[in-house]
């Protein structure tokens, strides 16, 4: 593939210096094998899949790192639980599955607002685009 052959947007971001050639990898090895990261960004509204991709694209583990952060944060939430508790904890696993889900997606959410990302196709970011 040559520059001419990108997308316009891209091609412009390309000509503009806005992507090193790395960061052009990664999204080309993203989107042209089928895997789940590229079927989740397909299916996101555009504005969520434009924030997924700049972070994978900034960070290739972003995934992998929400994943961990979460499950880890699930189960210190499990054992907090099953500790303060005690023989109550069967009895109050609704309370308990709420308190650790919230739990999750909290640090699912911090992960997503500090993780680094790489933005590109934002509306109205350089004069180009204001046309």
């Amino acid at each position: 593939r040559t520059i001419a052959d990108l997308p316009a947007i891209l091609r412009q971001a390309v000509t503009l210096g806005l992507f090193s050639s790395a960061q052009l990898v990664r999204f080309f090895a993203m989107d042209v094998r089928p895997n789940v990261t590229r079927t989740v960004s397909r299916h996101l509204p555009p504005s969520l899949a434009r924030d997924f991709v700049g972070r994978l694209m900034a960070d290739p583990g972003f995934v992998q790192k929400a994943v961990l952060e979460s499950s880890i944060a699930a189960c210190a939430s499990l054992w907090y639980e099953y500790r303060a508790r005690g023989e109550r904890f069967k009895d109050e696993m609704d309370l308990v599955m709420i308190n650790t889900l919230g739990m999750a997606a909290a640090t699912c959410a911090t992960v997503w607002m500090v993780a680094p990302t790489r933005s590109y196709g934002s509306i109205q970011k350089v004069p180009w685009q204001q046309t």
